[in-house]
């Protein structure tokens, strides 16, 4: 049975929060495991509407960054896959200041089509959004481990570890 490899989970979380969009949103990865992730945010005021809310776009982002990553623990080292579809429920919304703490797990790991889904939720453990993505898995899309060389990264550690 293999497990993850704990530094190629550093590595990877390295690389995810230097991803420019997460940047920009100040999405922040802290934690991959076989079959899930954690990710975090300070919500700040670039993530408001005119009501003073984080917008729906930035809770969807985050669903969207959280489910990819829930999913990673456990596909192939050699799998590329991309969103193929993403449904978002915003239940209750907050405001400036605070963090907000997002849960993903992988529902379902198939040969072409991957399930997952998110849980945000305040400091306070409120729920503010669930949602839930299908990842298409493509031979035309490359593996991180391909990628990384285009953002001036040194290739990764193994994925896996024999156990």
């Amino acid at each position: 049975m293999q497990k993850l490899n704990p530094e190629h989970v550093k590595y990877a979380i390295d690389f995810a929060n230097q991803v420019s969009c997460m940047e920009l949103l100040s999405i922040r990865l802290t934690d991959i495991t076989v079959g899930g992730c954690q990710v975090e945010m300070g919500v700040e005021q670039k993530h408001l509407n005119p009501y003073n809310l984080v917008y729906g776009g930035v809770y969807s982002a985050m669903v969207d960054f959280t489910t990819y990553w829930a999913v990673y623990g456990e596909m192939p080292e050699t799998a590329g896959y991309t969103t193929l579809d993403l449904h978002v429920d915003d239940l209750a919304s907050t405001g400036l200041g605070g963090m907000i703490y997002a849960e993903g797990r992988s529902i379902k790991i198939g040969r072409s089509v991957c399930l997952a889904e998110c849980f945000i939720r305040d400091e306070g453990g409120k729920l503010l959004v669930h949602g839930t993505s299908k990842l298409m898995v493509t031979p035309t899309i490359p593996p991180n481990d391909e990628m990384v060389a285009g953002w001036g990264f040194k290739q990764p550690p193994p994925k896996f570890l024999e156990a």
